[in-house]
C-alpha cells in the first residue's frame, strides 16, 4: 500500500507541526503502507517526507520533484529512495497527477482554501477514487470543519 501526501507549503508553528506527526502516526498504524509519495516542496511535503525518514525507514520514500523547483525543499532529495524528477515545462498539476497515479491513497493536510495546489490534488485524488475523507485533516482548522468544505465543493 503506497499512501501520498499533500498539504500546505506553510507549516507554520510547532502545534501544527505536532498535529501532522500526530496525524502520520495514526495513518501509518492504520493503513502500514510499505511506501509514501510526497511532492518535494517545502513544508508539509518536505515534513512527512523526513518523518517517515527518521520514523519508518523501511517505508519507501519516492519523491516526485516538479519542474518549476521555486519551492521545492532540497533536503529531501538525498533522502529520498526513489526520485522523480517532472521534464522541464510541466506544470504542477502534472506533479501532482504523477503523486495521486503512484499513490494507492492519498493523505491531505489542508487549510481550506480552494485556490491551492493541496486543494487541485486532493480534486485529482477524489476523481481516481483515492481521496477517503477520513484521510482528509485540517491545517489551521479542525478536521471536521476542511471534510465538510471539500464535501460541500463535491456536490
Amino acid at each position: 500500500m503506497v499512501l501520498g501526501f499533500t498539504g500546505s507549503g506553510v507549516l507554520g508553528l510547532q502545534p501544527q507541526r505536532d498535529w501532522v506527526t500526530l496525524n502520520a502516526y495514526a495513518l501509518n498504524m492504520r493503513l502500514q503502507p510499505t511506501g509514501i509519495v510526497t511532492g518535494a516542496c517545502v513544508g508539509v511535503d518536505a515534513f512527512v517526507h523526513h518523518f517517515f525518514h527518521e520514523t519508518y525507514p523501511e517505508v519507501h520514500r519516492t519523491v516526485v520533484v516538479p519542474a518549476n523547483r521555486r519551492s521545492v525543499d532540497t533536503s529531501v532529495l538525498g533522502t529520498a529512495n526513489t526520485l522523480i524528477e517532472c521534464t522541464p515545462g510541466t506544470s504542477y498539476r502534472h506533479r501532482n497527477t504523477r503523486m495521486v497515479e503512484l499513490s494507492d491513497q492519498m493523505a491531505a493536510f489542508w487549510h481550506g482554501a480552494h485556490r491551492s495546489g493541496t486543494f487541485m490534488t486532493m480534486n485529482i485524488a477524489h476523481r481516481a477514487g483515492k481521496m477517503p475523507l477520513n484521510n482528509l485533516f485540517g491545517h489551521g482548522l479542525t478536521d471536521a470543519e476542511v471534510r465538510r468544505r471539500f464535501m460541500e465543493h463535491l456536490a
